[in-house]
């Protein structure tokens, strides 16, 4: 198991796993099984609302699901490596996505309609959302957490709000992650 989460009303998990099959659990009966990936996937969240899930693959994609059917709602392509986190907004209308292709990519979750790609000059390892949906928290494989202000003013390209100075005790040297 890679991920898992609660629904927002506490009553169903969703897990992520080595496998490329994410499952919603209920307190009774078999999980459903959402269908579609093609490689692990490494993680998996609920909408606020309890209805979505989106799940982010090593297949290079993002998928929103309807949590209570298992029906796939819509692909979000554009990675160009693994997807190794994603979110939605706090309304639902949106998803965030993290990947191993240096990129933080903002998308509508109805559509699939790519809104915001911020390219970085290292991996995106986690993403998520402030409570007013104004802004992303992502960490990135340099040690640096920053925030991102994707409001609609700034929606085309996103605008770095502030970078966290909390810095993890690790450095790259050449292709390793080492010990600083």
């Amino acid at each position: 198991m890679l991920d898992a989460r609660f629904s927002p009303d506490g009553r169903r998990v969703v897990t992520a796993g080595l496998d490329p099959i994410v499952r919603i659990w209920a307190e009774t009966g078999e999980p459903i099984q959402l269908v579609g990936h093609t490689d692990k996937v490494a993680s998996a969240s609920f909408s606020a609302d309890g209805n979505l899930v989106v799940s982010a693959s090593n297949d290079k994609s993002v998928r929103v699901w309807d949590a209570r059917t298992g029906q796939l709602r819509v692909v979000l392509d554009g990675h160009q490596a693994e997807v190794v986190d994603a979110a939605f907004s706090p309304d639902g209308q949106l998803v965030a996505s993290a990947g191993l292709d240096a990129t933080l990519r903002v998308w509508d979750a109805a559509s699939g309609e790519p809104l915001v790609v911020i390219t970085r000059p290292t991996s995106v390892e986690s993403v998520t959302w402030s409570q007013d949906g104004r802004y992303l928290l992502a960490t990135e494989l340099d040690g640096a957490t920053r925030l991102w202000d994707v409001s609609l003013e700034n929606r085309t390209s996103g605008e770095l709000a502030t970078e966290l100075s909390g810095r993890v005790p690790y450095e790259l040297d050449q292709e390793r992650v080492v010990r600083r």
